[in-house]
């Protein structure tokens, strides 16, 4: 029996050309045949992902049969597509500033396989301060940021301040 197991040499990710049977007798010659497939199974069988077996049975004109099978794995190699909106797509203050409010939408979809795609982690945050809230503290020598915290415990939170030259700097919080 021919089959194709673990990674598809193609990149494909999936069955792309039919598991064969191949059957060689001294007396009757060599024979080529489809295979018969299981169901794929799987959490992901939906979107053709899964395991899935690959059955031959031959018998030959004396009676002798011979049988098998071979199970392997249907995956999807590609990566999820992530794709974002900025509004308003560009800075409308001077010197890349924004001047007012800027929301900023995910999107993240898997075309090939789209019911395997599991948002884990991703819930809509909404920041928002009503004034400029960054400011620069001259008798302790630091900047000092101030905004609502948002709600959840446990969620974790990466702050990055990039200035007009494109230096940044980063704080990583942790809600309690």
């Amino acid at each position: 029996m021919q089959s194709r197991r673990g990674q598809d040499p193609d990149g494909l990710g999936s069955l792309q050309r039919p598991a064969t049977c191949a059957a060689s007798d001294a007396e009757d010659g060599n024979s080529t045949f489809p295979a018969t497939l299981s169901a794929v199974t799987g959490p992901n069988a939906d979107d053709g992902l899964g395991s899935q077996t690959a059955s031959c049975s031959y018998t030959d004109a004396g009676g002798l049969v011979v049988v098998g099978s071979e199970t392997y794995s249907i995956f999807d190699p590609t990566a999820p597509v992530i794709t974002h909106v900025l509004n308003p797509a560009a800075p409308t203050g001077s010197n890349g500033w924004y001047t007012g409010d800027v929301s900023l939408n995910w999107t993240v979809t898997e075309p090939e396989s789209p019911n395997s795609l599991v948002p884990t982690g991703c819930v809509d945050r909404s920041i928002t301060t009503d004034q400029a809230c960054l400011r620069y503290d001259t008798t302790a020598g630091q900047f000092v940021q101030n905004w609502k915290t948002p709600t959840g415990a446990g969620t974790c939170y990466k702050v990055t301040l990039t200035t007009v030259d494109d230096s940044t700097t980063a704080a990583l919080f942790k809600l309690k």
